[in-house]
């Protein structure tokens, strides 16, 4: 009887060791988001809603089209999703970057939700629902790097993560190494239009002006510190007078517009210097997943001796193809 009592204690014993093991090995993970939230993941995420544009192609760079099973409004409106992720264009659209519809993003039983930091207050409803939330606010390179690792972590796509950030990484230096004996007289003076108007920019603190830095140029709009994008009358632009100007593929208006203005006639970027920020599938000035593919174009443009359009186009290429599983054209990328 001691002998099969002993037997039975052994093999608890070692049970309860293998137990203990397999949750050491699978453990929770933590991380603190853009709104400064604590948030543990306990299991791989399955169904995810992401309520923000951004958010939505850092999981497609991922390869989780298929576990997004709600997405932002107006998704026929994005050409990315077209001809990438074309199934994206059937799914229920519950949110604006103001708001998200709470009731209806339910209805699809979502096991994380991913919110832009301007719906967070939102996030309170689906974490009392047993919900996991992470807020991001991919407004510059490091938070690009830190939005795509919390979505990672969640969905066990670390992997794939690293690839993306190291392809990010290693084109970023490749730009700065290019850039780094520029002298300030060498950098050209850039102004970029906002999608509303073309005398609407961006202000110091959004991802154009890192980008125009990186590229080895100097932004007009660098010391403006709006929440938004800023308006600006004609005499301001005339004042700062930029070498370059560039406007974005999804504007209410059109280079024509920007030429036909007798007020703007003696800025000194027209009509030479005027152009279209790329691309047609996706506007590379803003905080996307091709975030790179924008500074190497805009270094191109405003240093053509660093690099040609043919190596932009090269290296979009292997992009899209990489992380999209896209074949993509130069007609598509407006190049």
């Amino acid at each position: 009887m001691k002998k099969i009592l002993g037997l039975f204690l052994t093999m608890i014993l070692f049970l309860s060791l293998v137990a203990c093991t397999n949750n050491d090995q699978k453990g929770d993970v933590s991380f603190v988001d853009h709104a400064g939230r604590t948030v543990v993941i306990k299991e791989k995420a399955e169904r995810i809603v992401s309520a923000y544009y951004s958010s939505t192609t850092l999981c497609l760079t991922l390869g989780l089209k298929d576990n997004l099973v709600a997405i932002e409004k107006k998704a026929n409106e994005r050409e990315l999703y077209k001809e990438a992720a074309p199934e994206l264009l059937d799914l229920p659209g519950v949110s604006t970057k103001k708001e998200i519809n709470v009731e209806e993003t339910l209805k699809y039983n979502p096991d994380l939700v991913i919110l832009p930091l301007s719906l967070k207050d939102s996030a309170t409803q689906f974490e009392n629902l047993g919900i996991t939330v992470i807020v991001v606010n991919p407004e510059t390179q490091a938070t690009i790097k830190e939005a795509i690792n919390f979505i990672a972590l969640a969905c066990g796509k670390e992997t794939e993560a690293e690839a993306f950030n190291t392809f990010n990484e290693t084109l970023i230096g490749e730009i700065k190494a290019k850039t780094a004996e520029l002298v300030e007289a060498d950098k050209p003076s850039v102004y970029i239009s906002s999608t509303s108007s073309y005398l609407a920019t961006f202000p110091g603190s959004y991802f154009q002006n890192e980008s125009i830095a990186l590229a080895g140029g100097i932004s007009v709009s660098k010391d403006l510190s709006s929440e938004g994008a800023d308006q600006v009358n004609k005499e301001q632009l005339l004042s700062c007078d930029p070498d370059y100007f560039f406007y974005v593929a999804d504007a209410a208006y059109t280079k024509d517009d920007i030429l036909v203005d007798e007020q703007l006639k003696g800025l000194s970027a027209l009509p030479n210097n005027l152009a279209m920020f790329p691309s047609k599938l996706e506007n590379w000035d803003a905080n996307n997943s091709s975030y790179t593919l924008g500074v190497m174009w805009l270094t191109a443009k405003l240093h053509p001796e660093l690099y040609s359009l043919d190596d932009v186009f090269s290296k979009a290429e292997t992009f899209y193809q990489d992380f999209y599983n896209l074949n993509v054209t130069k007609d598509m990328l407006g190049l």
